[in-house]
């Protein structure tokens, strides 16, 4: 292929990768560039789902119907491991790999044959996804068009790590700031309890008296600020429905799920521990949420920078509180050098002090990394209303 040619779409799609907000549109612009310049039948882009559960489909309209709903998402197994996943990261032809092409699912066969180019999408040593182009019987897999791919995967892969940075970021600052008018509500809320309990005593002593006017004029106003307690009230309670949404049917159950998971997409060793099972269903989901957050940012920093072999997950709920740990094998790191600077573990932090929580990260280095999370069970103070009632209510 023209090298001139294939140089100048890297830097066109370089150029197209920066601009614009929205999260998905750059990367089709992209692939679209790719699939002109190469000749492409398709050129897909599947990126990691943030439950590492499976590969979930960006492309523009003429792309998704080429390729029908079958292909919305792709499951972990069998497409993430060898040699589609490999560790120099190269694009690799499917019919360089009879074997493994073989292994795959015969709708993805029929789809993306006769010639298909699986493009690794990564970044400082993590796989976000893949590009999937299907070529004519004709083209060459020159060396040409491996090096452009390949520059391909290393682009993209820098775009899509640098969005997750930034929305971390984000996400670390809204958690903050819902942290700062959680606080600023519950003062406000303690005051107008408060309020209210004293208004209610007016209207006792003017009963008592038999004063109808001044009555009247009690009941008026207590009602206003039943009114201002109630919205109040449940604006502190919306950041706590989208907790509740989180988290469906008990903790233990979603951190299994997220463990499987986990293990469908990695080769370690993985263990899930849960003492006194059943006891994990009666945990708040607002704390449960926050948990589930956790683990799976603990377990992504596992598959990412622990190289470890084996992990262990552990859940261990009792009456007064819940405590979830996740311990690796791999070769830890210094906590001084380290913690300032990853977003992860400031997320980490930041989630649990929104539930009166706190996590622990004992390690050091060459000796792996266990990430303790614990939280207490108590409601919060919403003034003498049960949670669960203004969830229903929403």
């Amino acid at each position: 292929m023209d090298r001139a040619r294939l140089l100048d779409a890297v830097l066109h799609i370089s150029d197209v990768l920066v601009g614009g907000d929205d999260q998905f549109q750059p990367l089709v612009d992209a692939a679209t560039l790719v699939r002109q310049v190469t000749g492409a039948r398709l050129a897909p882009i599947f990126l990691m789902s943030d439950t590492g559960q499976d590969h979930v489909l960006v492309a523009d309209e003429e792309q998704r119907a080429a390729l029908g709903a079958e292909f919305v998402a792709l499951p972990v197994e069998p497409y993430v491991r060898e040699p589609w996943l490999n560790h120099d990261e190269v694009p690799v032809w499917g019919r360089e790999q009879p074997d493994a092409w073989a292994a795959l699912p015969p709708a993805f066969q029929a789809a993306f044959a006769p010639v298909e180019v699986c493009v690794p999408i990564h970044a400082d040593g993590r796989h976000f996804g893949a590009m999937l182009l299907a070529f004519d019987p004709d083209v060459e897999a020159d060396a040409d068009l491996r090096a452009f791919l390949a520059v391909v995967g290393r682009v993209l892969g820098n775009a899509v790590y640098r969005r997750q940075t930034a929305r971390r970021e984000r996400e670390l600052g809204a958690l903050e700031e819902r942290r700062r008018l959680s606080e600023e509500l519950h003062v406000e809320l303690s005051q107008q309890v408060a309020a209210v309990g004293l208004q209610v005593g007016l209207v006792q002593m003017d009963l008592g008296e038999s004063d109808a006017a001044r009555l009247t004029a009690d009941v008026a106003h207590l009602d206003e600020m039943v009114e201002g307690l109630k919205q109040s009230l449940r604006a502190q309670m919306l950041g706590l429905r989208a907790d509740a949404e989180l988290v469906t049917g008990s903790l233990e159950a979603r951190v299994r799920e997220q463990v499987e998971a986990f293990r469908r997409l990695t080769d370690l060793t993985v263990t899930f521990e849960c003492s006194g099972s059943g006891a994990a269903g009666g945990v708040p989901p607002f704390v449960a949420a926050q948990l589930v957050r956790v683990l799976q940012e603990a377990l992504a920093n596992v598959r990412l920078h622990a190289h470890a072999s084996a992990v262990v997950v552990r859940l261990a709920p009792s009456t007064a509180g819940i405590r979830l740990e996740v311990e690796d094998d791999g070769v830890g790191f210094d906590q001084d050098a380290v913690l300032a600077s990853r977003l992860g573990l400031r997320i980490m932090a930041e989630r649990l002090a929104q539930v009166d929580g706190v996590v622990r990260f004992e390690t050091s280095p060459s000796s792996g990394t266990r990430v303790v999370a614990e939280a207490p069970l108590r409601p919060r103070d919403t003034g003498g209303v049960q949670v669960e009632e203004v969830l229903r209510r929403g």
